[in-house]
């Protein structure tokens, strides 16, 4: 009678705790933790609409408007040397380097102003 007592506390305790383990137990790449998406990057390529010391509008190839927030920690590059954010004009080519914010909006890490297009060889 004793062991069955033992038995049953035993199994009782037990449940709980493999219950709590199976339902921790996920197949990989089924997380749906929003750490895992936290700094996202991403790179957006296209023309500067708007500019301002809070953000840069950029329109992209695809005809896409994507507003960017900026922040004291954002850099602007030119030809891989750092400039000012006034030296860059409306209707520049840029790259943009953005991580997503504590709110998950985009924020620019890097502008750069792109290069000129090199134009092909003719044959």
């Amino acid at each position: 009678m004793r062991n069955g007592i033992l038995l049953l506390l035993v199994t009782v305790l037990m449940n709980p705790v493999e219950a709590q383990h199976a339902r921790r137990a996920r197949p990989s790449g089924t997380s749906t933790d929003t750490a895992v998406y936290k700094n996202l990057a991403g790179t957006f390529h296209g023309t500067v609409k708007q500019l301002d010391k809070k953000e840069i509008t950029i329109q992209t190839e695809g005809d896409q408007t994507v507003t960017i927030r900026l922040s004291r920690k954002t850099k602007f590059l030119k030809d891989g040397q750092e400039i000012k954010r006034t030296d860059i004009d409306l209707n520049a080519r840029v790259s943009v380097d953005a991580r997503e914010d504590v709110d998950l909006k985009p924020i620019a890490v890097a502008v750069a102003i792109d290069s000129a297009p090199q134009k092909a060889p003719d044959k």
